[in-house]
């Protein structure tokens, strides 16, 4: 079953983060940084999150954005202390990631140099157990239906272009690879996928 995604899932969905993704976060001290994070997506007015459960058990997650200085005012304005608080613990546990903690949740960036606008899928995740099963299509299907009922053609990504497995999916399932942009010295490629129909949500959204 598809649903949005709640306070009481975002543990689960943190740790189906740290276990399946690429991340400078490790350990319990990331896995309390991206539990902030997702918590805010939840009451976000720029971001959006599905997650698939189980017999009970969630077993994947997408979410997109397409406000995020809405979703960083959301972390700044109503967790700051607790995200001071496993920010540094999360320097202690991983010192290089001081860099891109500023930029992330300060802003030193200048994000316009290679953040397209629109509606971001970020990210996907499904377990292993799950894989195979259909299941991150119908996440995507339900992203790309909540996409399409709030005004927007298209959405768009970021994927490392050596990440094969995820971009044979994304080209499996409708999205083609439009350019690539250097990233704190990690290569992207950027996909976009057409909404050819503005349909109704497919589960309740909220919006």
């Amino acid at each position: 079953m598809i649903s949005e995604l709640t306070v009481d899932a975002c543990e689960r969905v943190a740790e189906l983060h740290i276990q399946n993704l690429r991340t400078r976060y490790v350990g319990y001290v990331g896995q309390r940084m991206l539990l902030l994070y997702y918590s805010n997506i939840v009451d976000s007015v720029g971001g959006k999150c599905f997650v698939a459960d189980i017999d009970g058990s969630i077993e994947g997650f997408v979410c997109g954005i397409w406000d995020q200085d809405a979703v960083r005012a959301g972390l700044r304005k109503r967790m700051w202390p607790s995200l001071s608080f496993w920010g540094a613990a999360q320097l202690i546990v991983k010192p290089k990631s001081i860099i891109r903690i500023v930029r992330d949740y300060l802003r030193f960036e200048p994000l316009a140099l290679w953040m397209k606008g629109g509606y971001e899928l970020r990210p996907i995740v499904v377990s292993a157990k799950a894989r195979g099963t259909g299941l991150a299509t119908m996440l995507l299907d339900n992203l790309m239906v909540h996409a399409g009922s709030i005004g927007y053609d298209n959405v768009f990504l970021y994927c490392e272009v050596d990440n094969w497995r995820a971009k044979a999916f994304y080209q499996k399932t409708g999205f083609i690879e439009m350019s690539r942009v250097l990233r704190g010295g990690i290569n992207y490629s950027i996909f976009e996928r057409r909404i050819e129909t503005h349909q109704p949500p497919l589960v309740h959204t909220g919006q």
